[in-house]
């Protein structure tokens, strides 16, 4: 996979860019959700997702489920937000210089755009992080309802898009296939 090597040091250096783009990988959220997060919605390990930024403006929901979510924070996600250096402003996680929110992720697009320059690796829409994530998830094992659940996709929605990225559990073995209802 390309995208560690995309987003080192040496690929983005801008603040809290390097930051951002490890908290989007690492967690999946959408980036209208990400520019929304407040410090006040983390609690230890866990971000209560409960807005998004639609329309240039904050909606106190999400996507796909009005009463928002709880995205488990890896170690991964813990270490880029610990590293932010907004973490003593109690305001937005990743607010712009004079601590309002973003309205849309121009400055986190024009990194993520120069990143891909620098790095020789053919552009992708920064939604990539999230796709990357999911298949991650997948590709590790997590069971596909927790996943969609962490992303905020409701289980169709999830499985139609990403089932071609499940492992093969059953090794091809066809026999599975049986039913146990044979001779009733």
């Amino acid at each position: 996979m390309v995208f560690p090597q995309l987003f080192s040091a040496a690929h983005i250096q801008r603040g809290d860019s390097k930051y951002y783009f490890q908290f989007a990988f690492a967690t999946g959220m959408r980036h209208q959700e990400i520019l929304a997060l407040k410090w006040s919605d983390i609690d230890g390990d866990t971000a209560n997702v409960q807005r998004c930024i639609s329309n240039y403006r904050i909606e106190e929901r999400v996507k796909t489920d009005f009463m928002g979510r709880e995205v488990l924070l890896n170690g991964s996600a813990l270490d880029a937000i610990n590293k932010a250096q907004t973490r003593w402003a109690k305001g937005f996680v990743f607010p712009q210089p004079n601590g309002d929110y973003y309205k849309k992720p121009k400055r986190f697009r024009l990194a993520w755009i120069e990143a891909h320059e620098k790095s020789g690796v053919n552009y992708r829409p920064m939604k990539t992080t999230r796709h990357t994530r999911a298949t991650e998830l997948l590709s590790k094992g997590v069971n596909p309802a927790k996943a969609a659940k962490q992303l905020g996709h409701d289980k169709e929605t999830f499985l139609k898009t990403y089932a071609d990225y499940l492992p093969e559990y059953d090794g091809g073995d066809d026999s599975l296939m049986e039913s146990d209802f044979a001779n009733l």
